[in-house]
Formats: C-alpha cells, sequence, structure tokens
C-alpha cells in the first residue's frame, strides 16, 4: 500500500476495497456478524462480532452515499440488518439495553444503510 495515491474518489474506493474484500468470507451465514477470530477484548463473543461488523460501515456509508456500487456488500449488509434487527433470528444483536457497544453500532447502522434502499423483507 506504499504506492497508493490518495487524491481521487477511485483512489479512495480502491483503498476500501483493499481492506475490506478479504474480510467477505468472515460474515456470519445471516450477514449480522463478522467473525475474525478468537482473540478479542473482554467483550463477549456476540459483542466482539457486531463491533467487527459495523467497522466497515465507516467506509461503506460515504461508498454508498456516493454511487458506490459492491453487490456482494450490498447483501451482506442488507441481510446483516435484516437478521441483526430480527429479535427472532439466531444473528441478533440485542436490545437497546444491552451493553454500549450495541448502542453505538444502532446510532451508526441508523445512519448507513446499503442501496437500493429498499425495504427489508
Amino acid at each position: 500500500m506504499s504506492s497508493l495515491r490518495l487524491q481521487t474518489k477511485a483512489d479512495f474506493q480502491a483503498l476500501m476495497h483493499t481492506l475490506l474484500d478479504p474480510l467477505k468470507p468472515f460474515y456470519s451465514a445471516g450477514g449480522a456478524r463478522l467473525r475474525l477470530g478468537a482473540a478479542g477484548a473482554s467483550y463477549n463473543r456476540t459483542a466482539i462480532e457486531v463491533e467487527a461488523f459495523s467497522r466497515p460501515l465507516w467506509a461503506l456509508g460515504p461508498f454508498w452515499a456516493g454511487g458506490g456500487r459492491d453487490a456482494a456488500l450490498e447483501a451482506i449488509y442488507r441481510n446483516g440488518f435484516a437478521h441483526g434487527a430480527d429479535p427472532k433470528a439466531a444473528e441478533y444483536w440485542g436490545t437497546l439495553g444491552d451493553p454500549v457497544l450495541r448502542r453505538s453500532l444502532q446510532r451508526l447502522c441508523g445512519q448507513t444503510r446499503p442501496r437500493p434502499c429498499s425495504p427489508i423483507p
């Protein structure tokens, strides 16, 4: 990455893909969690995986808002939002009364939606 130029929108999009594309195989079946390994802070596994799911949204939000398209990531996050917000789903994130970690995720998810913004079934 030392030769990477960050001067244009395309440069930033290329960097985003360089960083996020390798994560695609590590999303859970429902897309609501990102499983990167066994090491982590003192949070439980669910909190770690939900936090990992949320971090790419800091790049994906501007990417989608700027007209970027990635069908695989759109599908992962559309499914992830649906499963993570559904109390009946196995990958449910939890309620607002759960730890601060989940509250911060919910704020971020409220500001970021995969395009096209069609209703979640």
